[in-house]
């Protein structure tokens, strides 16, 4: 992705291709879209913090988990379309093929083929646009 030779496939060269269409990177580093500052919200927001800074803890996953376990099907239905957070990658197969087949309609499965040598992981920052490894 990095290299800027040509490959001999065709679709690593659109895959090259598309990538440089790329003229933007945004890194989000605020939560927006919980706002209040009642205590429950404050936690809430705490949690969501660590989750994004990678250090959250088993104490938030029980505090998320009661939330859940106590809200209503009512309420749990507004967050079918939400991000999910899960522990597992077949949980995370399910949870994606469930909402593809929810779109009832055609998908197609895209393979990747690495076809590069490891430049890419030795890109720095500048390099892969603002990427994080």
């Amino acid at each position: 992705m990095y290299s800027k030779k040509p490959r001999h496939d065709s679709l690593s060269n659109n895959s090259m291709n598309v990538y440089n269409q790329f003229q933007e990177v945004y890194q989000l580093d605020t939560v927006r879209h919980q706002s209040g500052n009642s205590p429950e919200q404050r936690l809430f927001k705490d949690i969501l913090m660590q989750l994004y800074d990678g250090v959250s803890t088993i104490d938030d996953w029980k505090i998320l988990a009661i939330c859940f376990n106590n809200s209503s099907t009512t309420e749990n239905n507004q967050f079918m379309n939400a991000i999910h957070i899960t522990s597992q990658k077949i949980d995370v197969h399910e949870i994606n093929i469930g909402k593809l087949k929810s779109l009832n309609a055609l998908v197609a499965r895209v393979y990747a083929v690495h076809t590069g040598d490891n430049e890419a992981s030795k890109a720095d920052f500048d390099t892969a646009k603002g990427l994080e490894a």
